[in-house]
């Protein structure tokens, strides 16, 4: 099934926004995670990956986002919280644990992501809303464009981080190119 058959044309243009800062993000030599908040139909704050460039390992993209959604609510004289309860967010990678955690008590209205994060996810790969402890309920739309959010993330970890300390760093070997009889997957695909 075709994005547009899964999602408005509204859903689409954001999700679609996402991942253009996404790839802003590996543009700037950061994971490649972009998202959007969205109230009454309007974009009100974006954020994309800034942790190598902050230094700072919470700087997620939806941190970002969320700081400049509090500075909005701040100049539109609203209460986070009360905005939160009707306010979208599009990502292009399921949110971490720290991130949804945090969506969870801001309570967050809804959620519509590009691919399951199955190591840190913390939607619904690792951590869901009974680990935190949060009675809230957001409503989640996953896997929406997996191939996307995949190919963005090939092409960012295919690269060598500029960030880490050399003696850190791994040394990027050849791909073994793939023959036509190699069936293998490298992506596990789960779409809802």
């Amino acid at each position: 099934m075709s994005l547009e058959e899964k999602l408005n044309k509204e859903e689409v243009h954001f999700l679609n926004r996402a991942f253009e800062i996404a790839v802003d993000a590996v543009a700037n030599n950061e994971v490649p995670v972009g998202c959007v908040f969205v109230f009454e139909g309007q974009e009100v704050a974006f954020g994309r990956n800034d942790v190598n460039r902050s230094k700072n390992p919470t700087y997620h993209a939806e941190m970002v986002a969320l700081e400049m959604m509090k500075q909005w609510c701040t100049d539109n004289g609203r209460e986070l919280e009360d905005v939160m309860r009707c306010t979208t967010l599009y990502v292009t990678l399921e949110p971490c644990i720290m991130c949804a955690s945090a969506l969870y008590h801001l309570h967050l209205k809804k959620i519509l992501y590009g691919a399951a994060n199955e190591r840190f996810g913390g939607l619904l790969s690792v951590g869901t809303r009974e680990k935190y402890g949060a009675k809230h309920f957001i409503e989640i739309m996953p896997n929406l464009n997996v191939s996307r959010a995949v190919k963005l993330l090939k092409e960012f970890y295919e690269k060598q981080n500029p960030f880490c300390p050399e003696e850190k760093r791994k040394i990027k070997k050849p791909k073994k190119s793939r023959s036509i009889d190699d069936t293998s997957d490298d992506v596990t695909v789960v779409d809802i």
